[in-house]
């Protein structure tokens, strides 16, 4: 640097200065000339040159601010299907705002699997599954017991994501709930980082008895007897708690407001709901803010009666520089939950109950996002919203052969995806309005979905051929086990139980290739030779999905293909095959699953059947009416990749994309060098 400095001052001024090489430690020497009254001239005016140029070396130059520049923001909505918001896109007014005046990439592929860790991870990344080192959602790690497993949403990415990438290249990066994004497991983390943290205890419908109230300071006055109930939560990982709920009759004769409070002192921070009012209660565990949502359900006049629905407790990761951690849980408060369908199923709460829990996590991540944009300004934010995932894994029902299936059901089921889709389109909508003249938008998504109709038990399988041995109590016997499966949606790896490799392991390397080929034979030979719908019906499904692909513009020659085969195996009427893909390890199809964590055999389900950890069937109801994993070609399967904003073409392109791309596009428009391991390519139409 100094050397630097030394140059440009000879250069600039060679009638007074010239540089001499130091032998000791090679630095230029700088001498001045000595030439009369115009060297003390020069000598005066180098008194405020020379600090200043010191200054200029030794204090790097300032990068341009996000606000000038820009802010690239890209948000992922979970399982939002292509085909979906171009066909319902009058229902969606921001995206249809962005479809019409950005960037719409109309054939865009997910990774094999279409998973959501996997996906994400290669969208962070540009590198596929097999570098990444997610090959599902869930996998088997070396010298685990074979049954262990490892959750893809807890693991480290084997490469740098974007946000690491733009750090070390001076930019400022930002994640919020984004997969594969969390600061726990990795210290590559953006600069600002929240993520997913404990989950102290889960929901629950509790019952309060209530009695006379004793010993509270700070009481209000009530119309009626003030009353008192204890609540004791249940804590995993952290202290138990005990709750004081104290029930007043400010404006009526019946009890209509209830304070919670730790101490029995009523205090301005404590919770105060009336019935079916929503309130929330802080907790500070292992020093980090965590809470929860309850409401009041049913109460009568006395109290003899009284439910309060409870979510689960939750909390977040906070990572960034100075006091942000402070400002985000002071502005926001703890990080909420983001779905209870399990209560909505069981009763606790309401439809409206159920989306008000859904619809507060995904304004917690929207408003927590945007004011990292607006405050801390930097080049690359990515946040994530599930919502989607979740109803239509849950609601999304289209298919005859779907358990229950009746048009009413679908209908009302429709309504319930829809609600979710509009509540990205809010977020997108917020988004929007947020943006400033230099930013950029991406709407993105994983994955789509496909209608399932049956579910598969490849551990069963393994059972009756008797590679999966159960003791007496259920249990799997390790001891006697070859293989096991592993299934996340509609994939599934299956390991080998092999000596050496598993801690435990039985399989010798000698045996590996029997036993490897006797479980792909078993899953190539297995059929379902079920009619679970009419011809006429199934013909009827397929030709209306597809007419309404036509009629929305949004049809391709790949889904008329698809339309064509699924009509010919109507007609053809032979016994499914429901394992469509059993690839081995070694085998030249399975290189996009060459890592550690991939299975000895991995299994790719046919259109409509979903894979589980049930070992009492063959074929049996899916849990679920919507899934992906399997293979991305399929239209269904197509997520999104959308574009806005500053130099964002108004284009909308046909060719085939993947989701791959993404980060190699985003790297130049960061004007930082891709690095070696991607995958993907530029978008010519976004970086021209």
């Amino acid at each position: 640097m100094m050397n630097k400095l030394a140059s440009a001052l000879a250069s600039l001024f060679p009638r007074f200065v010239y540089l001499q090489p130091s032998r000791e430690n090679r630095m230029l020497t700088v001498h001045i000339r000595k030439e009369g009254r115009s060297m003390k001239r020069f000598s005066r005016l180098l008194q405020y040159i020379l600090p200043a140029a010191l200054l200029c070396a030794l204090v790097p130059g300032r990068p341009l601010a996000a606000s000038e520049k820009g802010t690239i923001v890209v948000v992922s909505f979970d399982g939002m299907k292509n085909d979906y918001i171009h066909e319902h896109k009058k229902e969606l007014p921001h995206l249809n705002k962005i479809m019409k005046h950005g960037f719409d990439a109309k054939d865009i592929t997910a990774v094999y699997p279409s998973l959501t860790a996997a996906s994400h991870a290669s969208i962070a990344t540009g590198a596929k599954p097999e570098k990444t080192g997610l090959v599902s959602n869930a996998f088997h790690n070396k010298n685990f017991k074979l049954t262990e497993t490892e959750d893809a949403f807890w693991s480290a990415l084997d490469v740098p994501a974007i946000w690491s990438e733009g750090r070390k290249h001076g930019k400022v990066t930002a994640t919020i709930c984004f997969p594969g994004s969390n600061p726990e497991v990795s210290k590559a983390h953006a600069d600002y980082a929240i993520y997913y943290k404990d989950t102290f205890a889960k929901s629950d419908l509790v019952h309060l008895t209530f009695r006379p109230a004793k010993g509270w300071n700070n009481a209000p006055k009530s119309r009626k007897p003030l009353k008192e109930a204890v609540y004791r939560l249940k804590l995993k990982g952290a202290k138990n708690r005990t709750i004081h709920v104290l029930a007043a009759a400010l404006h009526h004769d019946a009890y209509d407001l209830f304070y919670f409070s730790d101490n029995k002192t009523i205090e301005d921070k404590d919770a105060r709901v009336g019935v079916n009012q929503w309130g929330s209660f802080t907790l500070n565990e292992n020093h980090q803010p965590a809470g929860f949502w309850f409401k009041m359900k049913k109460t009568d006049r006395t109290l003899s009666k009284a439910e309060m629905y409870r979510t689960a407790v939750t909390s977040a990761s906070i990572k960034g520089p100075g006091d942000f951690a402070k400002t985000i849980n002071s502005l926001f408060g703890f990080f909420p939950v983001d779905e209870d369908l399990a209560a909505f199923k069981k009763g606790w709460i309401t439809r409206t109950e159920y989306e008000d829990i859904s619809t507060r996590f995904a304004q917690w991540v929207q408003n927590v996002s945007l004011f990292i944009k607006d405050r801390y300004k930097p080049d690359l934010l990515m946040f994530y919203e599930p919502q989607i995932d979740h109803e239509e894994h849950a609601y999304l029902s289209t298919d005859p052969r779907q358990s229950g299936y009746s048009d009413k059901k679908a209908k009302t089921y429709a309504a319930r995806v829809r609600w979710a889709y509009q509540l990205a389109d809010h977020t997108v909508g917020k988004t929007l309005q947020s943006l400033g003249e230099n930013d950029k938008l991406f709407v993105v998504s994983d994955h789509g979905m496909e209608p399932m109709h049956t579910g598969l038990s490849p551990n069963y399988e393994l059972k009756k051929h008797g590679l999966l041995v159960l003791k007496k109590n259920g249990e799997i016997d390790l001891n006697r086990t070859k293989s096991y499966a592993v299934a996340s949606g509609t994939m599934a790896h299956v390991y080998i139980n092999l000596k050496g490799s598993k801690k435990g392991g039985i399989v010798s390397k000698q045996d590996y290739g029997n036993v490897q080929q006797e479980v792909a034979k078993i899953f190539s030979s297995v059929r379902d030779p079920r009619i679970l719908a009419s011809k006429s019906k199934l013909a009827g499904f397929y030709l209306s999905d597809w007419w309404q692909g036509i009629t929305n513009g949004h049809s391709s020659w790949s889904t008329t293909k698809e339309t064509v085969s699924s009509l010919y195996d109507t007609v053809k009427n032979d016994p499914a095959r429901p394992y469509e893909s059993v690839i081995k390890a070694q085998s030249k199809k399975s290189e996009w699953f060459h890592h550690p964590h991939a299975g000895d055999v991995t299994l790719v389900a046919a259109r409509g059947y979903m894979m589980d950890s049930d070992i009492s069937s063959s074929f049996h109801a899916p849990s679920e009416l919507r899934n992906h994993g399997g293979n991305p070609e399929r239209s269904d399967l197509r997520p999104v990749l959308l574009a806005y904003g500053k130099d964002i073409p108004h284009k909308k392109v046909s060719r085939r994309l993947s989701l791959i791309d993404i980060a190699p596009t985003l790297y130049r428009m960061m004007n930082v060098p891709a690095p070696f391991f991607v995958d993907g390519k530029e978008i010519k139409e976004l970086v021209p």
